[in-house]
Order: C-alpha cells, then sequence, then structure tokens
C-alpha cells in the first residue's frame, strides 16, 4: 500500500474543491508580503458544540480558501479581507496536502 498516494491523480479532487468553493463562497483578497491576491473562500460559522469547547474557539473563523490561482501557502503573516470587507489576521494555516498536491488551505482567522 506504500507508494499509493504519490501515484493518484488529485487534479479532480481540486476541481471539485474549487466547484464547491465558487458555489458556496465568495471572493475576497489575502494580504501576503505586501501585496493584496483575489481568492475565492468560503467563511464557515462554528457549531454550538465548538462554541462551547473554548472561549478560544468563540474568537477563531474558520475559512476555506481555494489554492488554485494562490502563488504561495498562506502564513501567519497573513491578512484575509472576507467577501464582507473585514480584515481577518491569519491565526494558523492547515493545507490539505495529500501528496505534493495543494487541494485547498483550511485557514483560522482571527473573528469579530
Amino acid at each position: 500500500m506504500a507508494g499509493s498516494f504519490e501515484a493518484f491523480d488529485y487534479r479532480q479532487a481540486v476541481v471539485t474543491a474549487d466547484r464547491l468553493i465558487n458555489r458556496f463562497g465568495a471572493y475576497g483578497s489575502i494580504r501576503h508580503e505586501g501585496a493584496d491576491y483575489r481568492c475565492l473562500m468560503v467563511a464557515t460559522s462554528n457549531t454550538q458544540r465548538e462554541r462551547n469547547a473554548s472561549l478560544e474557539m468563540m474568537a477563531l473563523q474558520r475559512i476555506y480558501m481555494s489554492a488554485s490561482g494562490l502563488p504561495f501557502a498562506p502564513t501567519t503573516y497573513d491578512i484575509v479581507t472576507t467577501p464582507d470587507g473585514k480584515q481577518r489576521r491569519v491565526r494558523s494555516c492547515y493545507p490539505m496536502r495529500p501528496a505534493t498536491t495543494t487541494i485547498f488551505y483550511e485557514l483560522q482567522v482571527e473573528g469579530a
């Protein structure tokens, strides 16, 4: 079973992720090293269970961001402008990356 992740073609997964983010999201931007990059994203809301898990969860918002067309991986030095125009600092970034193909990014950004 070793090596099966590398042999699989993940391009269709990228297409599917982009289609879902496009359907449920909108364009915002991310500021990286002083430059703004337009990107497609979905801002989620936390469930009641997640809100009750800890006080810090209440201060964070989860965003799924398309990796297509983004020439860098987001970092904690970046600032996201959500589709509603609010600027949020990236607290953490988790790439969905089986093998070497980045399908999308899951960001935790500062909340309201």
